[in-house]
């Protein structure tokens, strides 16, 4: 059965847009330059890390671009909430996801121009600062940290974020560095050198973003899996992704970044629904997908799913409940139309079948009259009547004509439950009017 249009979210790398807040202490400890972890990167080509320091512009900074996108800017983000120009072409590989980059970068306000932050100039140290590579997790600059995973060592290139959200958002920052709420903002950045992510054994010394992007990564090594047929090896990564927002963790977030950790966690459960309901796992694809319904009671992809699997397991009234609110949040979706053509005409069936079943038991019900009457026995209405025994009870109950064929059903099934009552009733009345044989004493002795 085919997924609806909009079920391959869980296939895109496209984070969803951030909400606005603080920055991590991770974010703020730059002066990695001249020992250990990235700073060991940068030395490894120090001739390069120069050039991009000049072509950074070193002490007076680089010229400031234009505060309004070039028509060719190349989209960052499938929105257009951020867009990249390259000023200096660079070389190299792009670097991977979450690695570890050394970068120079100023900020403008596109309103104005005015200068909010600027890496070198307020670094102590005055050396690169560390920026992660696509890491949508945090809460403010996610849009500069998206562009540097299209970058490659030594390009200096302007991002543009038209969009508040990959920003600093609808509250903006009030204290270093100060942004206004809802601001855009233009960024010259050169990408000076960079490394993959470190994997920690230890998971309680991983920081809120960290966690986050293990998890993410997992996530996608799933995808690779599924698409690749392996289910069962996908599903043990899905699993290995949930463990790094298990409940513990959970239990100590709140706002933003509580919504960040659900949007990392909804796409895993709806991979794993998806890839239970190709195993014929039906119950456990309807936890994952309940799962995201308790976060999100419109998702699509969780409703369409959940139906699918109540409407294997015979569950076909919830099915269609299912698909129906699918249908009323996405009326174009033809996957989700098909599915609920499936399970209407599954319920069809269902009801022919006990009608079929009554019929052997208590006799046809009535057919519907040309005028719009219920035809009865005897001309008069549907009789149905049971007797216990010599003097036993009788109920007699009568369809009256003109209410149509749905309404003569309703009394013909109506008259079959009074005669199952009635003849109960008369097997009791019997049984309490048999007399009782008393035993006779025994003779004294």
């Amino acid at each position: 059965m085919a997924e609806p249009s909009c079920a391959i979210e869980e296939l895109s790398d496209s984070p969803e847009p951030p909400s606005p807040s603080f920055q991590t202490a991770a974010d703020a400890q730059a002066a990695p330059g001249s020992s250990g972890g990235a700073g060991g990167a940068a030395a490894s080509d120090g001739a390069g890390a120069a050039a991009a320091d000049d072509a950074a512009g070193g002490e007076a900074g680089p010229p400031r671009p234009p505060l309004t996108p070039p028509d060719d800017c190349e989209a960052v983000t499938e929105d257009r909430g951020v867009l990249k120009t390259v000023l200096v072409e660079g070389d190299g590989e792009r670097p991977c996801l979450h690695a570890r980059c050394l970068v120079n970068y100023v900020g403008y306000l596109a309103d104005g121009g005015e200068l909010f932050i600027d890496s070198l100039a307020d670094s102590d140290a005055r050396e690169p600062v560390v920026l992660v590579a696509g890491r949508g997790s945090s809460l403010r600059e996610v849009g500069l940290q998206l562009a540097l995973q299209t970058m490659r060592r030594g390009e200096r290139a302007a991002v543009y974020v038209t969009d508040p959200a990959y920003g600093y958002g609808k509250q903006g920052s009030f204290s270093f560095p100060s942004v206004p709420p809802d601001a855009a903002l233009v960024y010259v950045v050169t990408l000076v050198a960079w490394e993959p992510p470190e994997e920690k054994s230890d998971r309680r010394g991983l920081l809120f973003e960290e966690r986050l992007e293990a998890a993410e990564r997992r996530r996608l090594e799933g995808n690779k899996l599924f698409a690749e047929g392996k289910l069962v090896e996908a599903l043990a990564k899905y699993a290995m992704s949930l463990s790094f927002t298990d409940e513990d963790f959970l239990l100590q977030l709140e706002g933003p970044h509580l919504d960040k950790a659900a949007a990392v966690m909804v796409p895993v459960h709806l991979n794993m629904a998806a890839a239970q309901i190709k195993q014929g796992d039906f119950h456990t694809a309807i936890h994952n997908c309940s799962q995201v319904l308790l976060r999100d009671a419109e998702n699509v992809k969780a409703l369409f799913r959940r139906g699918r699997a109540r409407a294997a397991l015979g569950q076909t009234t919830d099915a269609i409940a299912d698909l129906e609110k699918a249908l009323r949040l996405a009326p174009e979706d033809k996957a989700v139309l098909r599915e609920l053509h499936v399970a209407r005409q599954a319920l069809k069936q269902e009801r022919a079948a006990a009608a079929k079943l009554f019929r052997g038991a208590f006799g046809a019900p009535p057919e519907p009259k040309p005028d719009g009457g219920a035809s009865a026995a005897g001309g008069g209405g549907a009789a149905v009547q049971a007797g216990g025994g010599g003097g036993g009870a009788a109920v007699q109950a009568g369809g009256r004509g003109g209410g149509g064929g749905s309404r003569g059903l309703a009394a013909w099934v109506l008259c079959a439950l009074w005669a199952v009552l009635a003849a109960v009733l008369g097997w009791v009345r019997r049984a309490v009017a048999r007399p009782r044989v008393r035993k006779a004493a025994p003779a004294p002795a």
